[in-house]
């Protein structure tokens, strides 16, 4: 069963990539097997919940209270306490280069090094390819001891792109935190309390960052998880008088 961090073990987990997670989340791991384990059953996952909805559902799961952290406060407490060192390291997967660049300004003791290509991460073969080409990039680009690393991908190319690069980087924290930075340096405005409480942000996000692949994404678990259980306990409930869970 994956462990659930305190914000002091947050900053000492070495042996850990903690990930952020909500509802759809959740929701996209029983559709994609590689996802599922990669959160669920790997030995060194953390869950770092993002959403209330997420928070109450992963207590009963795990059967212990557990603490709330979005992506955004996550980064800011990382951020937090590497201005407390003389000079830090931190290698930063995807995100956009304003909001890197911003980053940069506000943290003048880091140094961040920044890669952004396209990573197509949909299985835990293509994570590993991928890994080891980022590996090989980043000894060519510095020999400094990477202090941090933060991979901005969205779900759930980031989860299964940290599970492969944790073993080449052993003591090395990962933190996975989506788009997170953007709404951390104001690069993009971030979504309204009420559609996260009625877990709604998905579709904050697909509307102002448009794409196909998101869309896709929001359509399968949203039809599945909401639409599909919602009408499978009713049918069920009017011929058996049971519901299926």
């Amino acid at each position: 069963m994956p462990k659930i961090l305190t914000i002091e073990e947050v900053l000492l987990a070495h042996d850990n990539y903690i990930v952020t997670l909500n509802m759809q989340h959740l929701y996209e791991s029983e559709l994609n097997p590689d996802f599922h384990q990669t959160i669920f059953k790997s030995q060194y996952a953390a869950f770092i919940v993002d959403g209330r909805g997420a928070k109450s559902v992963l207590s009963k799961h795990l059967r212990r209270d557990i603490q709330l952290f979005t992506g955004v406060q996550l980064a800011r407490l990382w951020m937090d306490h590497l201005k407390l060192r003389s000079k830090s390291f931190v290698m930063i997967i995807g995100s956009k280069k304003t909001a890197v660049e911003l980053l940069q300004n506000q943290n003048k003791n880091i140094d961040f090094i920044h890669f952004n290509e396209k990573y197509d991460v949909y299985s835990s073969a293509s994570a590993e390819l991928i890994a080891n080409k980022i590996q090989s990039q980043m000894s060519r680009v510095t020999n400094k001891r990477i202090d941090l690393v933060i991979i901005a991908l969205g779900v759930p190319k980031q989860e299964l792109l940290a599970a492969s690069l944790k073993p080449k980087l052993l003591d090395t924290p990962i933190i996975c935190i989506g788009g997170a930075l953007e709404i951390l340096t104001c690069v993009a405005p971030q979504a309204p309390r009420i559609l996260k409480r009625l877990w709604l942000e998905p579709f904050w996000r697909l509307a102002i960052d448009p794409s196909l692949e998101r869309l896709i994404r929001l359509v399968k678990s949203y039809y599945k998880f909401y639409v599909f259980r919602f009408l499978r306990t009713r049918i069920s409930t009017l011929l058996h008088g049971v519901e299926l869970t």
